[in-house]
């Protein structure tokens, strides 16, 4: 284990920056958390000797690669298909009473991490809305992580991490299962 400590002083002044970034405010509570996190970062072999010197990189940093590494440790993007099942069974209910009296409809999926509360509002809004592809619909889906982002992008799921929250009539409607076998090298196989 490291024996670099953050400061309450210099935990204050990452909290405030990284508002100021992101508009997501860590209390202090999470003092652990972000030190533990970016303790990775800090210290013998490190890139930083300490965190005084990540936080004066941070501020100096005129690429932007150093407030990324800051927002993709300390955001937790996790999230999964169907979660908060109360907002789906509102949008529902709101799609269902309201969907032809709209010229347009506009969903936004913020914080949207690896995609699968985009896609469940998809899936729901399809669902509800009969011929959906004739009216003006859109979902805009963003997170301030780029990583997750594009993992949203290419909408490729685990089915392990998906069968619980997916009942079966719905993943055999919506999603194209692709099963990887992984054999050994040719010079492995043997025929009898």
């Amino acid at each position: 284990m490291r024996d670099i400590i953050l400061s309450d002083y210099l935990f204050k002044k990452l909290v405030e920056y990284f508002y100021k970034e992101t508009g997501i405010s860590l209390k202090e509570y999470k003092k652990y958390l972000v030190e533990h996190r970016l303790s990775r970062f800090i210290g013998e072999g490190s890139r930083f000797r300490d965190f005084n010197e990540f936080y004066n990189a941070l501020i100096e940093d005129k690429t932007g690669e150093l407030k990324s590494i800051l927002i993709q440790s300390l955001t937790t993007n996790w999230t999964y298909f169907f979660r908060e099942n109360i907002h789906f069974e509102f949008l529902k209910e709101y799609l269902r009473e309201n969907w032809d009296k709209q010229r347009y409809i506009r969903l936004w999926s913020a914080g949207c991490s690896t995609g699968e509360e985009a896609y469940s509002m998809a899936i729901v809004s399809k669902e509800v809305i009969p011929e959906i592809e004739k009216i003006d619909f859109r979902i805009l889906a963003t997170d301030i992580s780029l990583k997750v982002l594009n993992f949203a992008i290419n909408g490729v799921y685990n089915y392990s991490k998906i069968k619980t929250s997916i009942e079966d009539h719905t993943l055999k409607r919506y999603f194209i299962c692709i099963f990887r076998f992984i054999l050994p090298p040719i010079s492995e196989l043997s025929c009898h």
